[in-house]
């Protein structure tokens, strides 16, 4: 990835604000947060009085906003990277940047000079700086407010302003329509069909949180709730559990001895009601039920807006939204039925609706309450979903699973998948460092890695002509390779059982020739080829290009395989059946692209690859330390995807990846137990 195609207008809880790629012709996508950068629940600017809390998120995002706005001013463009890169550093750190601030360290975090340490300083003081004032004084709200179409970045809105005076979504959509987008040199019919296409569902489906935010939303409120009285337990529960891309809301389930008293009790935290709720889904939607990969909460609502109690009126539930703007759908049941109600706020409908028809079969009835027996009562499961699962007569099905798909009758037949774990995982093969868009340096990173018990890392920065992301010149590779091997050398010294690799993701160029010359590329450990520019390519050109890539015989891994950006761009267009099978054919691996903006390749084409024989590499993509924790996200989609251990190339040993990588294209062992192995 590189740091201008798709990156958030402000980085979001869970996602380290990571950084995206160059869209080439036609830039990225940015997405209007619910904490605008503007500030939060509309406070202005300035002014100690109006100074909202200053959070590391918050900070990131007043940088962000300050690189959107450089570049739609077009006054020193050139400055946008400079602060997006420290949006990162700031997005991606663990401690209290506050801490920094007081300890007088702003300048011992990477990314971050004297200029941008003094408007940190500023933040702290009034909330903002005279350059953000500036700025926001001469680009109006409107044009800012564009960034939230898919598909249009701040290159692009920067032209639309300047030279057509667009200023909000509206007159975009007016300048659509009557031609005047189109005329624009370098805009044309088929980009401004893309934005209108992105305008529409913008409008049609609004605001969704990405896996990554909606897991780290629904951790945070079921750790606040769990210290509420009377709260027994909070439990992060809906889509996300089940790993669905993007969702409406996120989801947690409360338990609670006394559940009437605790509703109450979540209400009030959830703050004043200023919405008319929606009427539950009850047993008809347990975790929102909508075609493809999003799923929306059966109800909602303003803040505190109750949408229960369930029918059976043993669930409460409540919609609302965090004091960050975060929407939220808490659940409240009794902790005696918490194995059937972690069953039914997980979801999905049609896999409840599967259990239920079982339970019926057996003669019970399955509520959220728990099975039920006419005459007899509740069954005496235990609270573990489980023991729920074998009173049924399954094993138990892990929550990626539960889609309807054919999971029920696998666990009835104990033919289910023993999907990959985290824990599995041997190291991470596609990680960014300082040397090119990075936040850290090649040890930091390696040592992030290896405090997650991993035996290897490959650092694969940006090669030469995304010039964007500071592609690495032949000259500096081969500096950075010495690097690697000084470091080597020391964890060799000290005993330490791991390897950097030297690694280059490296851009597969319009023609679809590599960005380096075969004679670097064979002295690389890991290649990672990916698109990142000419994105608009038709299906024959574009599918021509990974072809060739695939084939390739010193391409090890296709990266992020179809360059979606979960709620900014639509895959290109490409034959991916091309694609897998060719991988397939030559040893290619393809990558599950952890990045929660991308989730690529997205689990229906990881499991149709898994099924050809192709090995997947479940990749992070990380641009920081903090950022090899998002692994969580790829193996969620490879889990979705039926994805066994087996299947995973970075679960092998060291010694049997090296050996894989260096073994001739076309003559590398398949994953076991396919035609390949």
């Amino acid at each position: 990835m590189s740091p201008q195609e798709g990156t958030s207008r402000s980085p979001r809880p869970g996602a380290a604000g990571g950084p995206g790629d160059s869209a080439g012709p036609v830039d990225g996508a940015r997405s209007a947060r619910p904490e605008s950068a503007g500030g939060t629940g509309g406070d202005p600017p300035g002014g100690a009085a109006s100074v909202p809390a200053m959070t590391n998120k918050r900070v990131a995002a007043l940088l962000e906003e300050i690189a959107d706005l450089v570049e739609i001013d077009g006054t020193d463009a050139r400055k946008a990277g400079a602060y997006r890169r420290a949006a990162r550093t700031v997005s991606a750190l663990r401690d209290d940047l506050r801490q920094y601030l007081e300890g007088d360290r702003l300048l011992s975090l990477p990314g971050i000079g004297p200029a941008i340490a003094a408007k940190i300083r500023d933040f702290y003081a009034t909330g903002s700086t005279r350059l953000l004032d500036e700025l926001r004084a001469r680009v109006p709200a409107g044009v800012q407010a564009l960034l939230a179409v898919p598909g249009l970045g701040p290159r692009t809105a920067a032209r639309l302003f300047h030279e057509l005076g667009i200023d909000s979504p509206a007159a975009l959509r007016d300048a659509l329509e009557d031609g005047r987008v189109a005329a624009l040199p370098g805009m044309g019919e088929a980009r401004t069909r893309k934005l209108r296409e992105a305008l529409d569902r913008l409008d049609r489906e609004g605001r969704w949180l990405n896996l990554g935010e909606a897991l780290a939303v629904a951790s945070a409120v079921a750790e606040e709730l769990g210290r509420q009285p009377g709260v027994v337990e909070a439990l992060p529960v809906g889509a996300a559990r089940r790993g669905v891309e993007q969702v409406e809301a996120a989801e947690v389930l409360v338990l609670a001895e006394e559940p009437a008293v605790v509703a109450a009790a979540v209400a009030a935290w959830l703050g004043p009601q200023d919405g008319t709720a929606a009427a539950s889904g009850g047993l008809d939607a347990p975790a929102g039920a909508r075609a493809g990969n999003r799923d929306a909460p059966a109800g909602a609502g303003g803040k505190g807006a109750p949408v229960g109690p369930d029918r059976d009126g043993s669930l409460r539930v409540l919609a609302g939204t965090t004091g960050e703007g975060w929407p939220v759908r808490v659940t409240v049941a009794p902790l005696a039925a918490r194995a059937a109600a972690l069953l039914y706020t997980t979801g999905s409908q049609a896999h409840w609706r599967q259990l239920q028809q079982r339970a019926r079969q057996r003669g019970w009835e399955l509520e959220p309450a728990g099975l039920r027996s006419p005459g007899r009562g509740r069954e005496g499961a235990s609270g573990e979903e489980a023991s729920l699962y074998r009173c049924l007569g399954l094993e138990p099905v892990p929550p990626e699973l539960r889609e309807g798909q054919g999971e029920v009758e696998a666990a009835a037949a104990g033919r289910l998948p023993r999907v990959v774990a985290v824990a599995q995982l041997r190291g991470d093969l596609h990680v960014h460092s300082r040397w090119s868009d990075g936040a850290a340096s090649i040890a930091e990173m390696a040592a992030a890695a290896r405090a997650r018990g991993y035996r290897y890392l490959a650092i694969c920065d940006h090669s030469r002509s995304l010039k964007v992301a500071h592609g690495l010149e032949i000259a500096e590779l081969e500096a950075q390779w010495a690097e690697i091997d000084r470091l080597n050398g020391e964890l060799k010294a000290e005993g330490v059982d791991f390897q950097i690799l030297k690694g280059a993701e490296v851009d597969i160029l319009k023609d679809g020739r590599l960005d380096y010359p075969d004679e670097i590329l064979a002295r690389l450990d890991v290649v990672v080829a990916s698109v990142h520019t000419h994105l608009q390519l038709d299906r024959q050109a574009m599918t021509e290009r990974l072809l060739a890539a695939a084939e390739h015989p010193h391409v090890d891994i296709i990266g992020h395989p179809t360059g979606r950006r979960l709620g900014f761009r639509d895959p290109y267009d490409a034959d991916l059946e091309a694609v897998i099978a060719a991988a397939a054919r030559y040893g290619t691996a393809l990558e599950i692209n952890a990045s929660p903006e991308r989730l690529d390749l997205p689990a229906v084409w990881a499991r149709r690859a898994a099924e050809a024989g192709v090995w997947l590499v479940i990749d992070t993509d990380a641009h920081a330390p903090e950022q090899l924790e998002q692994v969580v996200l790829g193996v969620k989609v490879a889990r979705r995807a039926w994805v066994e251990p087996g299947q995973v190339l970075n679960t092998l040993d060291r010694d049997a990846l090296l050996a894989w990588l260096e073994a001739p294209k076309g003559r590398r062992p398949g994953p076991p137990g396919t035609a390949g192995a």
